[in-house]
């Protein structure tokens, strides 16, 4: 093992901490196979016998439920609980959240009379507001899925009374206004009843998928150009299949018929994972495709530059085939740690990836002596800072693009590559100090991951 020396004066560490916050650092999460299932560091199933759809939403770190009796439920992360549910309408079906995170839109099932409904939920005052629109026909029923594009609008698919086509609809959230496409690849801007749709996490992208018909089509939106590409035909039909876009929209991922169908950005097929049905979705920072093995009940990770199986995390619980607004359906927390999957009992929470650990020996240090560090869990192949302070705070760090728990810390050392498991083991110096007792606060940090903060005691 190296020697690393902890002091603040080190010119080597002042230049990299400096160079490190100046620039934006672009390390990805390049996983290699761990030999086997990780142990789940802790998982739930949230109860919901109604779950239909649900959303992450990063800033309040609340996942939004929507159910078939008209509520919106609403788990919190950190404390893993439940907050009192919105009662919102009558039978709720697809949401998505804006980018900025100020407003939720949900489908409402249940038609009206000769119209259907969208709600718009401001999450910053809790105000509720019904938008309906006219029905295109006395058989088309209530509205099926929403997804919000980064160009101020959202797509709407809505349901039939039998079966039959639909309008592909744009609603404008600047005023509320409801368009339908004519321009959409489907003939005159119609689309099968209960269309799926779904976004990358940069909302730049979205993706449509019509499973009642036999040739199954699927097409992409480009919000930044507002325009459709062509149509594709799979030659699959089934049972309201799940979909999933990487976080810029390079690649697709579609279940067909118990495998997973992998396409670029021009739809076509690069890649097929078989044996899969339990769910499908990206991580949103790292290039990843989780994938649900509902035979083995577990979260399978892909790399999504070779699609081969990385490793494995135990789903803590029975997954069934998926399908939309049902078994499968999965969200993901902004840091791609934690995942959100429809089951039988209600939603289960997965932990994808533990929080990573710091710990230092011995916890009481001498000037003078050597002490110990060890980090576990951390992202593998990756730089990893240590950092120290007097005081507990909070510092962001824009080249990590994380928050520390510490007030103005320092860098210990230089940055340590993290090994194959995302461990990494050093021995320090402990400098000499005029105070003959201080106690120290030291954290590890990645690219957006941090460890825990760990006090030790300094004597002279």
């Amino acid at each position: 093992m190296h020697s690393l020396m902890l002091s603040e004066h080190h010119p080597q560490s002042r230049r990299i901490w400096r160079a490190a916050q100046r620039t934006a650092l672009a390390l990805s999460c390049s996983f290699v196979s761990l030999g086997g299932v990780i142990a789940l560091a802790q998982s739930d199933t949230i109860p919901s016998a109604n779950r239909r759809d649900h959303v992450y939403d990063p800033n309040r770190e609340i996942l939004y439920i929507t159910t078939s009796a008209g509520e919106l439920e609403r788990f919190h992360l950190p404390s893993r609980t439940m907050l009192a549910p919105l009662e919102v309408g009558q039978s709720l079906n697809g949401l998505d959240l804006t980018p900025d995170g100020n407003a939720l839109y949900i489908a409402e099932n249940t038609p009206g009379n000769a119209s259907n409904t969208v709600y718009n939920i401001d999450l910053t005052t809790g105000n509720i507001t019904a938008m309906p629109f006219v029905q295109d026909s006395q058989q088309e029923a209530g509205v099926w899925d929403i997804c919000i594009a980064s160009n101020d609008s959202a797509f709407i698919t809505t349901r039939y009374a039998g079966a039959g086509k639909v309008p592909l609809r744009q609603l404008h959230l600047d005023d509320g206004t409801f368009e339908i496409r004519r321009d959409a690849p489907r003939p005159g801007g119609f689309v099968t009843q209960d269309a799926g749709i779904v976004r990358s996490a940069d909302y730049g992208t979205l993706f449509f998928s019509e499973w009642r018909l036999s040739s199954g089509p699927i097409y992409r939106y480009e919000s930044d150009s507002d325009t459709f590409a062509d149509s594709v035909n799979t030659s699959f039909s089934t049972t309201s299949p799940i979909s999933a876009l990487s976080r810029n929209g390079a690649f697709i991922a579609h279940e067909l018929s118990g495998s997973i169908s992998i396409r670029n950005a021009d739809q076509i097929e690069i890649a097929s994972l078989s044996g899969f049905d339990g769910g499908v979705i990206f991580s949103p920072v790292d290039d990843i495709l989780w994938v649900g093995d509902q035979n083995r009940d577990e979260i399978v990770a892909f790399d999504t530059a070779t699609w081969t199986e990385q490793f494995r995390v135990d789903a803590g619980i029975d997954l069934q085939p998926s399908f939309a607004m049902g078994n499968g359906v999965m969200s993901i927390t902004d840091d791609g740690r934690t995942m959100f999957v429809s089951v039988d009992a209600g939603v289960q929470v997965i932990t994808l990836v533990p929080p990573m650990e710091l710990e230092i020996t011995p916890r009481v240090l001498q000037s003078g002596s050597m002490g110990q560090l060890e980090i576990t869990q951390g992202k593998p192949h990756t730089d990893t800072y240590i950092v120290y302070s007097m005081h507990r705070g909070s510092t962001y760090v824009p080249a990590l693009d994380i928050e520390l728990d510490l007030h103005q810390p320092r860098l210990l050392g230089h940055a340590i590559r993290s090994d194959s498991s995302g461990r990494l083991s050093k021995q320090f110096t402990v400098p000499s100090l005029r105070p003959k007792r201080v106690f120290v606060y030291l954290q590890a940090a990645q690219s957006q991951l941090k460890s825990n903060v760990f006090e030790v005691e300094v004597k002279r």
